[in-house]
This record gives C-alpha cells, sequence and structure tokens, in this order.
C-alpha cells in the first residue's frame, strides 16, 4: 500500500508537469489530488465515490467543481479513459457576487497610508497598480521592474493561462511608481517591483501569502474587508461607473465573454432603477 501511495505521489507530479498548468493552478491542483490518491482502490473508483471525495463541507461548488475536473482528468491519465469514476458530474453554479471597493473606499484606504515612509509610498504604489491594471494576487507579486515602460504608462505582465499581456495605468499611477523605485532597496538579484519589509525577507519579492497579509492588515486599518482580488474586480464597477464602455473594460480586464464581466460588475445597473423604485416615489 505505502509503495502504491509512493508511485502516485510521483504521478501526481508528473500528471502536473505534463500540461502547460499556471503555477498557482498546478498548486490548486496538486491540493486536490493529494488527497484523491490516498482513496483506497484508487483504479476502481465508482462515480459515486469521486462525488462523496468531492463533496466536503469545506469546499464551495466552484471548488467541487473544480476538484471534480482535475479528479477526473488524472484518472484518465493514470488508468484510461475507460475507468468508472469518469461518469461523475456536478452542477457548476454560478457564484454569488463578490465584494468591491467603492471610489470612496479606496480613497480612504489611500489615504491611511503615511507617504512620508518607504512602506507607505510601497503600499501607494501597489494599490494604484492593482486597481489600474487589474492584476490577480500572483500576477502582482511577480511583476518585474523591467517590465514596466513608465514613458508609455504601460507594463507587461505574465497573467493566468502563461500568457504575457499589456496594462495600462494612469499618469497618477506612473507618479506613485517612480515614487516607490527611488527608495526601493531590494535584495541581491530581485527583479519584482514591489518587495517586502519583513526582517527575515527584506528586500525580497512579494508572495501571495504577503500580500494577503497586508491586506488583512489594511483592512484591520481602516474598518472594512480588503482582498487581493478586490482590487480586480473594483476596477471593473468604477471604469464601468466612470462610464467606460462595456469592451474598453472587457479588454482592459482581459476578459472574453460579456458574462464574466457582468458577475464582475454585478449590481451596478440596477442600482440606475433606484429613482424609479415604487415606494419612493410614492413617498413624496
Amino acid at each position: 500500500m505505502e509503495h502504491l501511495l509512493i508511485h502516485l505521489q510521483a504521478q501526481v507530479m508528473n500528471f502536473l508537469a505534463s500540461f502547460p498548468f499556471a503555477e498557482t493552478t498546478k498548486e490548486t491542483y496538486r491540493r486536490v489530488l493529494v488527497q484523491l490518491i490516498e482513496l483506497p482502490l484508487l483504479n476502481e473508483l465508482s462515480a459515486a465515490d469521486l462525488l462523496k471525495f468531492v463533496e466536503r463541507p469545506k469546499w464551495g461548488n466552484s471548488q467541487r467543481y473544480v476538484a471534480l475536473c482535475v479528479s477526473r482528468k488524472f484518472l484518465a491519465w493514470e488508468y484510461g479513459v475507460g475507468h468508472p469514476a469518469l461518469i461523475a458530474r456536478v452542477k457548476r453554479i454560478t457564484a454569488s457576487p463578490q465584494p468591491r471597493l467603492t471610489a470612496d473606499q479606496v480613497v480612504t484606504l489611500v489615504s491611511s497610508f503615511n507617504l512620508a515612509t518607504v512602506k507607505g509610498l510601497r503600499n501607494r504604489a501597489l494599490v494604484y497598480v492593482a486597481l489600474d491594471c487589474n492584476l490577480r494576487a500572483s500576477e502582482l507579486c511577480h511583476l518585474e521592474l523591467g517590465n514596466v515602460h513608465l514613458d508609455q504608462c504601460k507594463l507587461f505582465a505574465l497573467v493566468k493561462g502563461g500568457q504575457w499581456a499589456w496594462k495600462t495605468f494612469s499618469p497618477e499611477t506612473r507618479e506613485a511608481i517612480v515614487a516607490w523605485v527611488e527608495v526601493r532597496q531590494p535584495a541581491l538579484g530581485v527583479q519584482t517591483l514591489f518587495v517586502g519589509f519583513q526582517h527575515s525577507h527584506k528586500g525580497q519579492s512579494l508572495t501571495r501569502e504577503g500580500l494577503k497579509t497586508i491586506t488583512v492588515r489594511w483592512s484591520k486599518k481602516v474598518g472594512f474587508h480588503i482582498s487581493p482580488h478586490m482590487f480586480r474586480r473594483s476596477y471593473a464597477s468604477l471604469c464601468t461607473l466612470a462610464g467606460a464602455p462595456k469592451n474598453v473594460v472587457k479588454a482592459g480586464g482581459g476578459w472574453k465573454s460579456d458574462a464574466v464581466l457582468d458577475h464582475y460588475i454585478g449590481d451596478l445597473e440596477l442600482e440606475a432603477t433606484r429613482q424609479y423604485l415604487p415606494v419612493g416615489r410614492l413617498a413624496k
């Protein structure tokens, strides 16, 4: 049994190496598969057994769907397309709208930074780049200074799917980046734009976990929830509120369909009906 588990652990790594998954995707898949291979008689696993595996209390619908997809893919890769569990299916339910930052909240957050300090200048640049360029947490952490073109107010980032994409930013963001770069002190060999200040990692590239910790501190300071991905959602909503056409917002965000963008902007269009609501008008 132990020998089989060691074999399957190696096969998980071989499986992940066989496809051009992004590093963050590989880590998500790895966490699922290392639990999957602990199931007994994996080669004979039934569809019902696989559904029972993914229906874990701590996993939401989206995570269950992803877990089922990668589990089926691995089982087909390891045992062939005739594996009995491959017929398992779960219905994918669209996730509920997630919180985003309002313009006032962004102003409050940036105003909380002490721009007389190196950390304050870093934090302002971090927020501005995250908001203008709608980068995911890992993309923001891996962004290299050499790929930031200040003269053109553009940057080149490695985004989801292992693709390179141009992002544009405002003159105000350019000024924030310049102010940060003037005081930035990276450790030897570090090329990323944003670095940390923790003693053991001083000057080292920010990590996703480090960025999440930073936003938790911001949340406590300003009194409202902030997470790295909120800046991506806020980009969509704030651009829409500013009057940007949907195709422009989609291009900037890298979204292929209206459905994805509509999910990000949530109830913005619904808000336009507020002035016409019956009860409010009857009360006048």
